[in-house]
């Protein structure tokens, strides 16, 4: 349970207060729920992770910073351009960085979206599949005039981007920032681009700068987490144990039940006879009687039982009301 509960709450995920990670584990849960694989104790594990989960997002900061490569570099491009969704993005190389940094701005809503990779064929599905831009290698001068934030991650063995292919852009729009960032190794753009007028270039070493920052300021959050999942471990603690004792609150209400009905019974044989309207009323106060009557006994079953208490009260309850002890196989 607290493995569970520090996965949703991104403490054991793969990067520390990932979001991504409390929705595979509540679809988890429902892929179980779905095909009815779950007893009680799991149901309610798996409910007890999913709510520190969101706890630990909405009360802490553990996953307020980006904390990942691609959610870095949008976020330095925001800095410089915080307008995004007017932005006119490109995605050089469509490996698996160019395809999380595509996935990572649509999720933030950015439309404007070019895609040009060295596969032109490639570049044309996905943008296709998308609702992107496609261009083709030839076509870089181009694609780099439209473009506000140029996002490059080849695995070219050379630059790219080369400082005269910028210049010549430049000259045309002096006045119009852009956001170069690299993120290839080697390099995809040329080192000398970034002195020429607003251009701002960022490389993997600026990112991973920023990364390790993100990541700091999320481990500050831990111990703020863990006292979240503490708090709901122990109600999970307590849920557990009043379900050990729900079996004996059950087997008394049926014998309580099984005594009202023969009572019932036996008192209406020596009545002479009961219209309908009175019977309903014997009935109900049987019943009120019964619920009375075990009502302040079952509460104080389930609040020994969440102190740890269900076994020793649930044998005492079985041994003075002779109820049978369930056979475990």
């Amino acid at each position: 349970a607290n493995h569970l509960c520090r996965v949703a709450a991104g403490l054991d995920s793969l990067v520390l207060g990932e979001p991504q990670i409390l929705g595979q584990v509540t679809d988890a849960y429902q892929a179980a729920v779905d095909r009815g694989a779950l007893g009680p104790v799991l149901d309610q594990m798996f409910r007890a992770a999913i709510y520190a989960g969101k706890r630990s997002r909405n009360e802490t900061a553990i996953s307020n910073n980006p904390a990942s490569i691609s959610s870095i570099a949008i976020a330095l491009a925001q800095e410089k351009l915080p307008d995004m969704a007017r932005r006119s993005f490109l995605i050089i190389g469509l490996g698996e960085m160019g395809k999380l940094t595509l996935k990572a701005l649509q999720a933030r809503g950015i439309q404007q979206i070019s895609l040009l990779n060295r596969n032109h064929q490639r570049a044309r599905s996905i943008a296709q599949a998308t609702g992107c831009t496609a261009f083709a290698l030839h076509e870089l001068p181009r694609a780099l005039a439209q473009a506000d934030i140029v996002i490059s991650a080849t695995a070219a063995p050379h630059f790219i981007i080369h400082r005269d292919h910028l210049a010549a852009i430049v000259r045309q729009l002096p006045s119009r920032p852009r956001v170069l960032i690299d993120l290839a190794i080697p390099r995809d753009i040329d080192p000398a681009t970034a002195d020429l007028p607003g251009i701002h270039l960022y490389d993997l070493d600026a990112l991973r700068a920023n990364l390790d920052t993100a990541l700091a300021a999320r481990g500050r959050e831990i111990p703020l987490v863990e006292a979240i999942i503490d708090q709901e471990l122990a109600i999970l603690e307590a849920a557990w144990h009043q379900l050990a004792i729900r079996p004996v609150i059950s087997d008394l209400r049926q014998k309580a039940e099984a005594i009202r009905q023969q009572e019932l019974s036996r008192t209406l044989r020596h009545l002479r006879e009961v219209d309908p309207h009175t019977l309903s009323q014997i009935q109900h106060l049987s019943r009120a009687l019964v619920n009375k009557i075990l009502h302040e006994p079952t509460i104080r079953l389930k609040q020994c039982a969440a102190n740890g208490q269900a076994d020793d009260y649930a044998a005492t309850v079985r041994e003075l009301f002779g109820l049978a002890v369930p056979h475990i196989e």
